[in-house]
């Protein structure tokens, strides 16, 4: 039985990080390579099989005075397959190391080691870049699916700023299935921006539910990841939808329209329709050939026509069962 009152976390086995560190007194310098590093060369060897390696170089010793980690891979990617699983994923906090130990980790608002008002620069600008000020630090626990030889999971480690910004609306768009403890498909991916300056950053770019956990033996599959709540039920034709609807958004919805589908509602059919084998592109193609073209957003559908945004689901999530 676990204990109730703390927070379920996966153990990093590695962590996913963007580029190289810095030269000594110089700032961070990000590329678009995506380095997998761990304590032991089992984790990077693993992604260099299903992926390759930079140059072919393979694994190669890595040390770095804040990380436990001794081995390092390059990976000839900028995209990579992940799972977002349920618990608690997102770690986030404004940082300043001296050497190996955290001087300052700040909130925004509170230093937490000291419990003092919060003493990093207010303008955010200025902490860009300088080592004697905080840096943004996102720890984003992730699984990679493909990967099957390394089972636990790992985090993207990330000082973007850009990254702090957009991960947690990440995370709430992924917020219904991880609340029903299913977990999330996605895809990591790194984007270079190039204008007056250029700058690297991370992206999550969210997918839907995920069916099935990875192969843990020869032949097997375990059923999905459950924790006592239901999954989606598959779409049938006159069927009733059991169990709760996915969780409200935190921002209120605008139900000033009283035309419009309840918000809830329409989420829990996308749900529904997606769990029966759809895409969220076969979705909106759907809904916006039932709506006249008018729409392909299913949480501004009319009530009146969501009995055949429904049916027309079940039509499709049907056909797509069916072998041609």
């Amino acid at each position: 039985m676990p204990m109730l009152d703390l927070a379920v976390r996966f153990q990093d086995t590695y962590r996913v990080r963007l580029g190289d560190l810095p030269a000594k007194n110089r700032p961070r310098a990000l590329t678009d390579q995506l380095r997998v590093t761990a304590p032991g060369p089992e984790a990077p060897a693993a992604f260099a099989e299903v992926y390759g390696s930079v140059d072919n170089a393979g694994v190669q010793p890595w040390e770095d005075e804040k990380s436990n980690d001794r081995f390092q891979v390059y990976l000839p990617i900028t995209a990579l397959p992940i799972w977002i699983m349920p618990g608690n994923v997102l770690d986030q906090w404004w940082e300043m190391y001296k050497g190996k130990v955290c001087d300052r980790r700040c909130d925004g608002q509170v230093e937490t080691l000291t419990k003092v008002a919060c003493m990093c620069e207010p303008d955010m600008k200025a902490r860009a870049g300088d080592k004697n000020q905080c840096s943004p630090m996102t720890r984003f626990s992730i699984m990679c699916p493909e990967v099957e030889s390394v089972l636990g999971s790992g985090s993207l480690v990330t000082h973007s700023l850009i990254a702090a910004e957009t991960f947690p609306a990440a995370l709430w768009l992924a917020g219904p299935w991880l609340s029903k403890n299913v977990p999330v498909a996605a895809t990591l991916r790194t984007i270079t921006h190039k204008g007056r300056t250029t700058f690297t950053f991370p992206t999550i770019e969210v997918g839907g539910p995920v069916d099935r956990t990875p192969e843990l033996d020869a032949g097997h599959r375990p059923a999905q990841i459950d924790a006592g709540a239901s999954h989606p039920p598959a779409l049938e034709t006159g069927s009733q939808r059991s169990g709760p609807p996915p969780a409200a958004p935190p921002v209120p919805f605008d139900e000033s329209n009283e035309l419009i589908v309840d918000r809830d509602e329409a989420l829990a059919i996308k749900a529904e329709a997606m769990g029966a084998g759809l895409t969220a592109a076969d979705v909106a193609r759907v809904v916006g050939e039932v709506t006249g073209g008018s729409t392909n957003v299913i949480t501004k559908v009319l009530k009146a026509q969501i009995k055949q945004v429904e049916d027309a689901l079940v039509a499709a999530a049907h056909s797509a069962a069916v072998p041609a």
